[in-house]
């Protein structure tokens, strides 16, 4: 059920993306209002999930409503203060191995929690993720189809977990945008923060080696953490890493990057595996 908001109450923007924009409102909260033409589903699986999120005492915004402006739907939220931690690692590096770590116990976190309830999230299957691994060696594919089909595991995921999703205020950590959140292989999950990670937002075609090593420290930091909370094997998220890295350099042209990068992924997945 959408409630109806009268435009007069947005204030102004705060910022948009390619499925939605962000309002400010009088009374200081945040509208976010989907695009035309995006079905109002997506706009009702975020609420759903971010609500169910925040039963589960997640740190995520706490939303209050689903509403209806002028033909749009959206959703309405607590605004929150602060700095995305993308943009803290950029204007301070320094602090980037704590980023790191507060990064991979919070979505650790999201993985563990009894949020059950919520559908699945959208997710590539065994024979697609091969796809993407068509012009690697043939031992790599078949030590990444092997850690996917053992180290299968589901739990919740936010679908998109990453700096600029991820806002530090006061109390610490608040994660946003839940609209691909669901139950879903949560090595896949942690393995997309991992390929951020590694390539960061920034057109990595033109990054100096010197960045590309920095990245490669932070993913390195990132399994290494995510694995100790865990528990786990390290093998399927470095899989389903190989897979992510692998996509990503084909859909934006980042072959060097991604050249630097797999080597170390792969003899880490050897390793792991045995």
């Amino acid at each position: 059920m959408f409630n109806s908001l009268d435009k007069s109450r947005i204030v102004g923007p705060l910022g948009a993306g390619r499925r939605s924009e962000v309002f400010r409102l009088r009374n200081g909260d945040v509208l976010k209002l989907l695009r035309e033409g995006f079905p109002a589903s997506i706009a009702q699986s975020e609420f759903a999930a971010t609500t169910a999120a925040k039963r589960a005492g997640l740190p995520v915004w706490h939303l209050r409503d689903l509403v209806a402006v002028e033909g749009r739907v959206g959703l309405v939220g607590e605004y929150v203060d602060g700095r995305n931690v993308s943009d803290v690692m950029q204007r301070r590096p320094w602090t980037s191995f704590r980023m790191v770590t507060e990064l991979a116990t919070t979505q650790w976190r999201f993985h563990r929690a009894d949020v059950s309830s919520t559908a699945a999230t959208r997710q590539p299957g065994l024979a697609q993720a091969m796809r993407h691994l068509a012009e690697q060696p043939a031992d790599l594919i078949e030590s990444v189809r092997t850690a996917i089909v053992n180290g299968e595991r589901n739990g919740f995921c936010h679908g998109d977990y990453h700096g600029g999703n991820v806002k530090l205020d006061g109390a610490g950590m608040t994660v946003l945008d839940l609209e691909r959140a669901g139950v879903g292989d949560i090595a896949l999950d942690a393995a997309r923060t991992v390929a951020w990670l590694g390539l960061g937002p920034t057109p990595a075609t033109k990054p100096a080696i010197g960045e590309w090593a920095a990245r490669r420290w932070l993913w390195e930091k990132y399994v290494a953490r995510y694995g100790r909370l865990s528990g786990m094997s390290p093998a399927p998220v470095l899989a389903w890493s190989i897979v992510e890295f692998c996509r990503r350099g084909r859909r934006t042209g980042a072959h060097d990057a991604v050249a630097f990068h797999l080597p170390g992924l792969a003899r880490r997945l050897r390793r792991a595996l045995g």
